[in-house]
C-alpha cells in the first residue's frame, strides 16, 4: 500500500447480537430507518430497470448509514468485479476508475453468510488481491468501510459498498443494514437476470427458423413457436392442448414412432428423418431432435422438440441423384442408340433404293412401306433411348409453346372421347427455343398416362404461363434466374403412392402390364426437359390424381415454323463427298446421291477425308460428314476443311440426336444438321437447301 495514503480499515463484525444493539438506536432513528428500508424493498421491487434501481439502492443505502460514499460491484461473466453505481456526495468519484478486477477469490474462499455476521464480507481474510481496491478506495481519502457481498445460494452477483471519510465506524447496525439491503438487493438482481434470461430464451424461440415444439410428459403440445406456424400451416391456438398426431403423414408405420418414443421415455435424446403433414395436406420433411427435459429429481416433465425443414434440401439432393443417375444411363443409352440408327439408316437406304427402282403401282411397294413403319417406329425408340442421353436435343427452334399444347391436346383429344380436356393458356405469347418434336414427345406421354390412370374417364386439365424464376423454391430449385414458361399438366386419376413417385423418371421403371409399355416414356421425358435446361416436378396421392410441372426457358424470339416441304423429292448434279465410318451408311447413301444426280467421292475415315478434299477441293461442292467417327472425329476434320477452303458447305450427320458439339459447328459455319436414319426426301431437301437455298 502507498505511504501517502491513509491506512484503510476493514471492520470486523462484532460478537454482540443484534437485539442487544438496540439500546444504543434511538426509536425515532429506528423506526425512520425501517420505514427507509421499506421504501429501498419496494424501489427493488417496483422498478423495472436494473440500473435505475442501482441508483436509487446505492442512494438510499447512503442516507441511511450517513454514510460518505456507496457504490455497487457487479461480478462479469469471468467473477471479476467492476463497479456499475456509486453515490458519493461531495467526493469525486469516476465509475471508470473501479472498472478493473477490484477482487479475486482465492481456493477455497467464500463469502460468508453467517447470520452472526451478518453476512458482513472481511476482505482482509476471506480475499487475497485487494491491494488495488485499498488503494482506490484509499484515494478517496477512506477510512472505514463495509461490504456486503450480493449472493444467491452459491452465486456469486458482486458486493455492495460503504465508506467513510471520518473515523467513524459503521455500527453493528448500520452493518446490519447494509447487510439486508444486500440481501434485498441480491435477490433482486437474481430475479432481474432470470427475467432477461427467459426474455433472451422467449426471443430466441419466437424468432428460431427452425420449428419447437414443447410438450408434457404425455405429449401434449404446451408451446409451439412461428417457425411452426410457418412450416405446417397451423396456428398454435389449433395445437395447443393436442398430440402431436395429427402431423403424421402415413410415411412412418407404427413401430417407427413406438421405437421413438421408447428412446425418449428412457431419457434419451431422439434424432431422426421426419415427413408430415402441412394443413393444406401437402408433406414436408424434417431433420428432428427431440430432449426429454428432467427436473432436479431426475424425472422427465417435458419434451422439447427442435425440427428443421429440409424439404428443399432434400428436392435438391433427390434431383442431383436423379441427373447423376441419369447422366449414366444417357452415356450408355446414346451410344446404343447412335449405333442402332446407323443400322437403321442401312435398312432405311436400301429400302428407299427399292422403291425408287420399282415403279409406284409395284405390288411390293406396299411391303416396303410396311417396313419403313417398322423402321420409323424403331427411329420412334432411338428417339426415346435419346430422349434419356445427355445429348437427346434435335434442332431447337423458337416455338410457340401454347400452341404446340393446344394442337397435341387437340389430336389426343379427338383419339380420346371418355377423356374430358381443359385448356388454359397465357395471354401473350410463351416462346421457347425447343425441338418441337421432342416437346410434342413430351406431352403425349403426359397425356397418355394420364389417359391410362383413368379407366373409367375423367379431366385432364393443361395451363400454360410465363413465371419469373428468381428465389428457392422445390418447384424452381436448379434453374437460373430469369422468365420461363410454365406448362401444367393435372389429371383426376387414380394417383400413385410415394413409393412409385420416387421412381417414375427411371428407365424401364413401369407398373404397367408388358404388352401396355416399356418404362422410356415418363424417363425419356425426364431426359428432354433436362436437356432444354428446364425442369420438371410430379406431384401425387393415392386417389388425388397427379400433377406435373414443367419448367422451360422463356425466349424473346417470334416462333417460327419448319419450312421443310414433306414429300417432295429434289435432285441435283453437284459434287458431293460422303464421309462416314460405316461402310454399310457409306454404301447406300453414296447409292442414293448417286439416283438423285449428283457426283459422290467416298472416305471412310477422317484422314482419308482430308486427303481426298485437298485434291478435289475446287471440285466438291458439299461434304455431309458424320460427326462420331474413330481417330480423327467430325469436329477435326471440319476444321481440316475450312482451313483448306473456307467457303465450304458442310452438311452435318450423326446417329445421335443435335448435341454441344453439332451445335458449336453449326455456330462456327457448318450449314445444317441431318439425324441418322434419314429418307431420300429429307437428304434431298438437306441437299438443295444447302446448296440452292432458293431452289
Amino acid at each position: 500500500m502507498s505511504k501517502d495514503l491513509p491506512q484503510f480499515v476493514i471492520q470486523q463484525p462484532g460478537d454482540v447480537e443484534y437485539a442487544s444493539l438496540s439500546p444504543h438506536i434511538s426509536p425515532k432513528n429506528e423506526i425512520e430507518r425501517i420505514l427507509a428500508l421499506n421504501e429501498i424493498a419496494n424501489n427493488i421491487k417496483n422498478n423495472r430497470g436494473l440500473e435505475k434501481m442501482l441508483q436509487q439502492v446505492t442512494s438510499k443505502a447512503k442516507v441511511l448509514l450517513n454514510a460518505d460514499v456507496t457504490f455497487v460491484c457487479m461480478a462479469d461473466k469471468e467473477g471479476e468485479t467492476h463497479v456499475v453505481s456509486a453515490v458519493a456526495g461531495d467526493i469525486p468519484i469516476d465509475e471508470k476508475q473501479f472498472d478493473v478486477p477490484v477482487m479475486k477469490r482465492h481456493a477455497g474462499a467464500s463469502w460468508g453468510t453467517d447470520e452472526t455476521t451478518c453476512t458482513i464480507l472481511n476482505l482482509a481474510v476471506e480475499h487475497t488481491d485487494t491491494t488495488a481496491f485499498t488503494e482506490q478506495i484509499g484515494q478517496l481519502d477512506i477510512s472505514f468501510g463495509v461490504a456486503v457481498p450480493l449472493q444467491v445460494k452459491d452465486r456469486h452477483l458482486g458486493f455492495i459498498f460503504a465508506g467513510n471519510r471520518k473515523p467513524v465506524e459503521f455500527t453493528r447496525s448500520e452493518q446490519c443494514l447494509l447487510s439486508l439491503i444486500g440481501n434485498l438487493l441480491a435477490a433482486e438482481i437474481d430475479r432481474k437476470r432470470a427475467e432477461e434470461d427467459q426474455v433472451r430464451l422467449e426471443t430466441v424461440l419466437e424468432q428460431a427458423a427452425e420449428t419447437i415444439m414443447i410438450t408434457d410428459r404425455e405429449g401434449f403440445i404446451q408451446y409451439a413457436n412461428p417457425g411452426f406456424e410457418t412450416v405446417s400451416g397451423y396456428t398454435r391456438r389449433e395445437v395447443i392442448g393436442r398430440r402431436p398426431q395429427f402431423l403424421q403423414s402415413g410415411h412412418h408405420d407404427a413401430e417407427f414412432y413406438k421405437r421413438m418414443w421408447d428412446e425418449l421415455k428412457n431419457g434419451k435424446i431422439w434424432r431422426g428423418h421426419l415427413i408430415n403433414r402441412r394443413k393444406d395436406g401437402s408433406t414436408y420433411e424434417l431433420d428432428a431432435t427431440i430432449s426429454p427435459v428432467k427436473n432436479d429429481r431426475g424425472e422427465i416433465t417435458h419434451y422439447v422438440s427442435v425440427r428443421k425443414d429440409v424439404t428443399e434440401e432434400t428436392n435438391l439432393r433427390k434431383q442431383l441423384y436423379q441427373a447423376q443417375k441419369m447422366e449414366a444411363i444417357g452415356t450408355l443409352a446414346g451410344g446404343i442408340a447412335h449405333d442402332f440408327n446407323n443400322l437403321l439408316m442401312g435398312i432405311q437406304g436400301n429400302v428407299s433404293l427399292m422403291r425408287m427402282e420399282m415403279s409406284p403401282t409395284h405390288t411390293d411397294q406396299i411391303r416396303c412401306e410396311t417396313i419403313e413403319s417398322y423402321i420409323k417406329k424403331g427411329a420412334d425408340l432411338t428417339r426415346q433411348l435419346l430422349g434419356i442421353a445427355r445429348s437427346g436435343k434435335y434442332q431447337q427452334v423458337p416455338t410457340d409453346i401454347t400452341k404446340l399444347v393446344n394442337a397435341t391436346l387437340n389430336m389426343f383429344g379427338r383419339t380420346r372421347k371418355e377423356i374430358q380436356v381443359h385448356m388454359a393458356t397465357e395471354k401473350q405469347p410463351c416462346i421457347a427455343e425447343v425441338d418441337p418434336g421432342q416437346i410434342d414427345q413430351v406431352l403425349l406421354n403426359l397425356f397418355v398416362n394420364a389417359w391410362q390412370a383413368m379407366p373409367g374417364g375423367g379431366h385432364i386439365y393443361v395451363e400454360t404461363q410465363l413465371v419469373p424464376v428468381g428465389g428457392r423454391h422445390p418447384e424452381v430449385a436448379g434453374l437460373e434466374q430469369g422468365n420461363y414458361v410454365k406448362i401444367t399438366v393435372t389429371d383426376t386419376g387414380h394417383g400413385m403412392k410415394k413409393s412409385i413417385m420416387d421412381r417414375i423418371f427411371d428407365p424401364f421403371f413401369t407398373t404397367k402390364e408388358k404388352s401396355r409399355g416399356t418404362g422410356l416414356g415418363l424417363a425419356s421425358v425426364y431426359g428432354i426437359i433436362k436437356n432444354h435446361e428446364g425442369s420438371i416436378q410430379v406431384q401425387s396421392e393415392p386417389g388425388e390424381g397427379t400433377r406435373f410441372k414443367i419448367m422451360l426457358p422463356a425466349s424473346t424470339k417470334a416462333s417460327r415454323e419448319d419450312r421443310m416441304e414433306p414429300n417432295n423429292i429434289k435432285e441435283g448434279k453437284e459434287t458431293i463427298l460422303l464421309v462416314d465410318d460405316e461402310e454399310m451408311v457409306v454404301d447406300i447413301c453414296s447409292e442414293i446421291l448417286k439416283r438423285l444426280g449428283y457426283q459422290v467421292m467416298t472416305a471412310i475415315n477422317g484422314r482419308t477425308a482430308l486427303s481426298v478434299f485437298e485434291e478435289s477441293r475446287d471440285e466438291i461442292d458439299l461434304v455431309i460428314l458424320d460427326l462420331i467417327m474413330p481417330g480423327m472425329g467430325g469436329e477435326q476434320v471440319y476444321d481440316g476443311l475450312v482451313a483448306l477452303k473456307p467457303d465450304i458447305k458442310v452438311l452435318l450427320a450423326s446417329g445421335y440426336a443435335l448435341d454441344d458439339q453439332a451445335r458449336e459447328l453449326l455456330s462456327r459455319g457448318a450449314d445444317d444438321f441431318i439425324q441418322k436414319p434419314y429418307s431420300v426426301t429429307d437428304l434431298s431437301q438437306k441437299v438443295r437447301q444447302i446448296l440452292l437455298p432458293t431452289d
